[in-house]
């Protein structure tokens, strides 16, 4: 990668293949962030987190197992565990459903002092044709598909914030300025929620 160091390495879906053993799931866990604390130690990454799809959806591990298995790794309380990253957006709703009543993995996360990211903001860009105009303007009126459908992940307490691809210059700037907006207050975003879940 031409970099000395890496500021931030994420174990990727380690719910994968874990078969139901959540005890075993979470011994690798901590077999990994040992392996992340030494890589810290010596320089070649500032942090570490966990990128999952389904991970805390399907009860594979919550934000309390990944301290746990951070402070382990590094044998104290001070550890290099800094991220989660996960789904957060129109389909993928419960999270943000949650974190606007303080709870699921968003709010512990923040709460523990670890940066959150959403990923797949589009949902690989399947919302970009389900999401209607009138829903557009119900959500941000004046707002495009795109633009409306990232206000509300933009929106969601506790986010950090959110990965996502453009194809041209104009999309990057489209979706640039969605994360720029003020946020939406928190009753239209619930509301939103219940129209959604509607």
């Amino acid at each position: 990668m031409g970099r000395g160091r890496l500021d931030l390495l994420y174990l990727h879906n380690p719910e994968h293949g874990a078969h139901g053993d959540r005890s075993r799931l979470l011994e690798r866990i901590t077999q990994a962030f040992t392996i992340f604390e030494e890589a810290a130690h010596q320089g070649d990454i500032a942090g570490y987190g966990i990128a999952t799809w389904s991970g805390f959806t399907s009860g594979a591990f919550t934000v309390q197992d990944l301290v746990t298995a951070a402070r382990r790794a590094a044998g104290s309380t001070r550890t290099h565990l800094r991220a989660i990253q996960l789904p957060v957006n129109l389909i993928e709703l419960t999270p943000i459903a949650q974190a606007l009543h303080g709870a699921g993995p968003v709010a512990e996360a923040a709460g523990a002092g670890l940066e959150v990211w959403a990923s797949a903001p589009l949902s690989g860009g399947e919302l970009i044709d389900l999401v209607t105009s009138d829903l557009a303007e119900f959500i941000r009126p004046g707002s495009s598909q795109v633009a409306a459908t990232l206000a509300v992940v933009a929106s969601t307490p506790g986010l950090t914030g959110a990965l996502l691809s453009a194809s041209t210059a104009a999309h990057w700037q489209e979706a640039l300025n969605a994360f720029q907006r003020p946020a939406i207050q928190l009753p239209h975003l619930q509301d939103i929620c219940r129209v959604l879940r509607a």
